[in-house]
């Protein structure tokens, strides 16, 4: 596959820096920093959560129990509340407490040893199919990424996933192999008019909150659900939502004011009223 002119030297520096890296420092050894039943139940913590309390949640966790056996066997809503530094807790407590019974089925003891000696297909297939683990928990020798695109109006999303396909292909160095593989859904890009009776309302709820008339932005998003009732019942959506920007929604990080939270709330009641007396235009 011939390469992109922009990459020809690409791989001529690569081993360049390989070759003076391991002139300066010699190879390293491949040390494991863990132990790999502390490296799985770490790696199942640190889901949508920081590394630090990914390792705060682990170390309450053993100093509670102590052992496998004993986390296998607490109490569920005990062992979330010991783990509730990592976002979750919930659904990791149940997902570590299934992954502990089946280990200690199958293999009769609490370890990964017998990994070691299978083929690394073998291995990497045994281990996704862990309760809570994925393709993103176990990369061996691989590296996966998932991109969304957030689409304007009128883009065709088969047209946008073919020319990241082929721009892909295009600047992939030689000796990679690149795989894409596109979900089995998408989503048309969703646009409201700014002066639909709708958003009128809602721009006058705001107003009587904040004392002033709201910015309007066209913003990405994931709500295939706005373009589902566009086509299906001939309706737009209103988005009211109360989110601040530096409360980082979807992040490891993120979090939700309780003033937000009250807003939210206020406002609400008061746009349900306000679209009960709106007189709705006839199609």
């Amino acid at each position: 596959m011939p390469i992109d002119p922009r990459f020809a030297d690409l791989e001529a520096r690569t081993m360049e820096t390989y070759r003076r890296l391991m002139e300066k420092y010699g190879e390293v050894p491949h040390i494991p920093r863990r132990e790999p039943m502390h490296e799985l139940i770490s790696t199942m913590l640190s889901h949508r959560t920081t590394q630090k309390n990914e390792d705060l949640a682990y170390q309450a966790m053993w100093r509670r129990y102590g052992s496998w056996e004993a986390i296998q066997n607490a109490p569920m809503e005990e062992l979330a509340t010991t783990i509730e530094q990592a976002q979750f807790p919930g659904a990791k407590a149940a997902n570590i407490k299934k992954a502990l019974a089946r280990i200690n089925e199958e293999r009769g003891e609490y370890s990964l040893d017998f990994l070691k000696d299978w083929p690394m297909e073998q291995a990497l297939e045994w281990l996704m199919s862990m309760p809570g683990v994925g393709i993103k928990t176990v990369l061996p020798s691989e590296a996966h990424a998932k991109i969304v695109c957030r689409l304007v109006p009128n883009q065709d999303p088969a047209k946008v996933a073919e020319a990241i396909a082929a721009h892909v292909k295009r600047v992939t160095p030689r000796g990679v192999t690149v795989n894409v593989t596109r979900p089995g859904f998408t989503a048309d890009a969703y646009l409201m008019p700014a002066d639909h009776w709708g958003n009128r309302a809602t721009s006058e709820v705001l107003v009587e909150m904040y004392g002033r008339e709201p910015y309007y932005v066209r913003t990405g998003g994931s709500i295939p659900v706005c373009t589902l009732f566009k086509k299906q019942l001939g309706a737009y959506t209103v988005n009211f939502a109360f989110g601040l920007d530096d409360e980082r929604a979807h992040s490891p990080d993120e979090f939700f004011r309780l003033s937000s939270f009250r807003q939210g709330q206020d406002g609400y009641c008061v746009l349900l009223h306000r679209l009960a007396q709106e007189t709705v235009p006839s199609k």
